[in-house]
């Protein structure tokens, strides 16, 4: 309770005293929701392949919007294959190149023996 008391005696003293405390609480509340909605849009994207931060800044600016056009677009699968390579989900055929688990024993588009990789 002491934090946001002192919290909101700096915000006072910042914005000036023609905001009482519920007006600032009511702005903090506005700042939060804002920062939630980018956040939300920005995940709902990353999901997707897209980039977080350019996405955020969408949803922070134009959240109904951007978070509607965030669940309509489509997947970026190059974006999202390249990712699972680097966090090491998934792993490239030697004979055919295409992407499979790294669990995998036999490759399921060419059918070649995938060597263990350790």
């Amino acid at each position: 309770m002491v934090l946001t008391t002192e919290f909101l005696s700096l915000t006072m003293f910042l914005l000036g005293p023609t905001l009482g405390p519920t007006e600032l609480i009511l702005i903090l509340i506005l700042i939060l929701f804002i920062y939630l909605c980018g956040t939300s849009t920005a995940r709902v994207a990353y999901k997707k392949g897209r980039s977080y931060w350019g996405w955020f800044t969408l949803g922070f600016l134009f959240f109904p919007l951007a978070l509607i056009v965030a669940f309509i677009v489509p997947k970026n699968q190059a974006v999202l294959d390249e990712r699972s390579l680097q966090l090491g989900e998934l792993q490239r055929c030697p004979f055919c190149t295409e992407l499979v688990k790294v669990e995998a024993v036999k490759c399921r588009f060419c059918g070649g023996d995938i060597p263990e990789s350790g």
